[in-house]
């Protein structure tokens, strides 16, 4: 396979971008926009999608202004910038935009991308290329997953491939794979080939860069988990449980920079090679530049940063309701991973790359707050309704917090245990 040269004619895809409000600066300061900075890529590609669709919250930021510029600067490369606005509301999330983009979505391959992401100049014509390659010898294709690098363009760790985007014992359910690298290519060890597409099979992927068709989107409409929080864990279950395969091609050429944007506890250097040296017309920020701008961030822009007891709450309860929807013979494990590595002590890869709750106390009770949640079956409460139930348990005696985290954790694990009893018997 050849990537797609310069001056080919637009390719037939769409790139979907969710966003919300992630236009803080004017429209003298755009290229400080991580939305803007993402459009940026996209008129940098060499390969240009006919189609880019931006389903967005309304909101009161440059968003508007902005995309009515790009829509003018995408015009003159042949392509077409729609929008679709989507009244703001708690808990809809990425995919719950993605979703409602379904009906004006022009063209059977999709790549989505998240809202601060600069993709590689030739992403978006080598994703093409290696989801048709795949999908021609394997029709049940749904989701090539795309590389990922947090604040680099280069990946900054390596995992077996064996524990990448797989839902087993180990549950690496969260950072399996942002800035990871197959650790067999980066050793120059056997990777798995799928007909000539370096490549490996997974249960679900991590939202950012991925291609997608159409008709697996519409797969995912049914789904029930579609929250910010482990909804490509969902997403994957849900395509696997009826019959898509998916892939991630580790393909530096489609891989896109994820500039974190707004978390300023992460790295705050540029790594790698700089993808805007060189190209051709480019008005935009360099990496670099980017990358020294995201963690200063804006208040109040795309999801976060939330507060730390909800964004703790939110991991353990998302991906255990996804766990109890779709493998619910782990949902006991799961729950004992997080109270391992989250209560317990304040390392591991729920934590990696993360603000650490130092306070066990304060831990001990997010953990609570979550297993109560669970056990009332409360999908997405507000995040003051998470703040006000981790107070709570906050508040209890050592003794009586301890104890009521037991008789949670006994119940949940029984309703756990029934849920496989009942899924065995109905197979």
């Amino acid at each position: 396979m050849s990537e797609h040269p310069v001056g080919h004619d637009l390719l037939p895809c769409t790139v979907v971008i969710p966003t919300r409000m992630r236009c803080p600066e004017p429209l003298g300061r755009m290229h400080y926009n991580p939305l803007c900075q993402c459009l940026d890529s996209l008129l940098a590609q060499r390969a240009k999608p006919r189609q880019v669709m931006v389903a967005s919250a309304i909101a009161r930021d440059h968003t508007e202004e902005s995309l009515a510029w790009y829509r003018r600067a995408f015009l003159g490369c042949g392509m077409t910038l729609d929008v679709l606005w989507i009244p703001d509301q708690p808990g809809l999330g990425p995919f719950g935009k993605i979703a409602r983009t379904f009906e004006a979505l022009r063209h059977d391959v999709l790549h989505l991308v998240e809202d601060d992401v600069f993709l590689n100049p030739g992403a978006v014509g080598r994703g093409f290329e290696l989801f048709e390659a795949l999908r021609a010898r394997r029709p049940r294709v749904g989701v090539v997953a795309l590389p990922l690098y947090r604040r680099a363009t280069l990946p900054t760790k390596t995992l077996p491939y064996r524990e990448m985007g797989q839902v087993d014992g180990r549950l690496r359910l969260t950072g399996c794979f942002e800035s990871v690298l197959p650790r067999e290519i980066a050793r120059g060890g056997a990777y798995p080939d799928q007909d000539g597409v370096p490549a490996h099979a997974v249960d679900f992927f991590r939202g950012g860069n991925n291609v997608i068709r159409r008709d697996a989107l519409d797969t995912l409409r049914s789904v029930r988990f579609g929250t910010p929080y482990g909804w490509e864990v969902a997403a994957g279950l849900h395509l696997k449980r009826h019959g898509w395969e998916m892939y991630y091609a580790p393909d530096a050429r489609a891989a896109g920079m994820h500039s974190y944007y707004g978390a300023h506890w992460a790295r705050r250097t540029f790594l790698g090679r700089d993808w805007t040296r060189g190209l051709r017309d480019y008005a935009g920020l360099s990496l670099r530049e980017i990358v020294r701008n995201a963690p200063q961030g804006k208040p109040n822009t795309g999801l976060g940063p939330l507060p730390l007891d909800v964004y703790y709450f939110r991991v353990a309860t998302s991906y255990a309701m996804i766990l109890g929807e779709y493998a619910p013979g782990f949902v006991e494990r799961w729950l004992r991973k997080v109270r391992g590595d989250f209560v317990e002590k304040q390392s591991g890869d729920l934590t990696a790359g993360r603000q650490k709750v130092s306070e066990k106390r304060r831990r001990e009770a997010i953990f609570l707050a979550a297993l109560e949640a669970l056990r009332r079956g409360v999908v997405w409460p507000l995040n003051e309704e998470v703040q006000a139930a981790v107070e709570a348990a906050y508040d209890l005696g050592a003794r009586e917090r301890s104890r009521r985290i037991e008789q949670e954790m006994e119940v949940l694990c029984a309703t756990a245990g029934d849920a496989v009893r009942e899924h065995t018997a109905g197979q």
